[in-house]
């Protein structure tokens, strides 16, 4: 009977002790186990806030960034605004130059009608402008002799702007019964088929005949009775018209030898 007492609490024994570490095992698992799920939420807690930070500093820079760029538009636009405000007055002030100008010259000049009383024989009248024809009056030249003898008289080979003026030298070399070809102020010596007026500018960009009988040996050009120019050796001698502006100054008739330039 003791002995069977004894070995009931050896066993008894035996139960509790195990029961007892099992209940420890359990619990140090159960610790173990809540420890680690902390340390998960901790580190996406951590996680979330450094993206967010993130987020955050991004956003900022280009706010920023989005501040400057509008900043440096606005500086732009007020610089264009500015340009256009001086751009603007001096076109008006321009304009207003332009019409003191023309005042200016309506007052100070003579009708047109008027202006041919600056023209005195043998000079003829077209418009406010003079012109000499030497046919008849004088002998005949080359092209360059022609030109400086017009230079002599503040004038120039005749500049043929239009068919109007053409017409007029027509009329006038028919009421002259001229029966020569007159040079005038065309010429390409300075450079091949580029025909420049005695004033600089281009015989292309007006509205007249082309030149015909162009060639590398024909330079000068002289006009026909119908209109017509004609590249000619600039050595060929003939008559000529010289034209100037009818101003307010006496034009003595030229002569052979004209003397030293007229005075204003």
């Amino acid at each position: 009977m003791a002995k069977w007492h004894d070995q009931n609490t050896s066993l008894a024994s035996r139960v509790l002790l195990t029961s007892s570490q099992f209940g420890v095992s359990t619990s140090i698992k159960a610790t173990t186990a809540g420890g680690g799920w902390c340390r998960r939420v901790v580190c996406l807690l951590a996680a979330v806030t450094l993206t967010k930070g993130l987020l955050l500093t991004v956003a900022f820079f280009f706010l920023k960034l989005a501040a400057r760029k509008q900043e440096h538009l606005a500086h732009c636009h007020a610089h264009l605004n500015a340009t256009a405000v001086l751009l603007n007055a001096t076109q008006d002030s321009m304009r207003f130059e332009d019409a003191v100008e023309k005042i200016t010259s309506h007052l100070s000049s003579d009708p047109p009608e008027e202006m041919c009383t600056h023209c005195p024989p043998p000079w003829s009248c077209y418009e406010t402008r003079c012109y000499y024809f030497s046919a008849g009056r004088e002998g005949a030249r080359t092209w360059n002799e022609s030109a400086q003898f017009c230079m002599q008289w503040d004038a120039s080979l005749a500049v043929i702007d239009d068919l109007r003026e053409m017409e007029f030298i027509q009329a006038e070399m028919r009421t002259l019964a001229l029966p020569q070809f007159p040079w005038v102020g065309l010429t390409d010596s300075a450079e091949e088929d580029r025909w420049l007026w005695q004033d600089g500018s281009l015989h292309r960009d007006r509205a007249l005949p082309s030149v015909q009988w162009n060639s590398d040996q024909r330079d000068c050009v002289d006009v026909r009775g119908d209109g017509s120019l004609f590249a000619v050796n600039c050595e060929v001698v003939g008559p000529w018209v010289c034209e100037r502006p009818a101003v307010r100054r006496h034009l003595a008739a030229p002569s052979s030898s004209p003397g030293p330039p007229m005075a204003p």
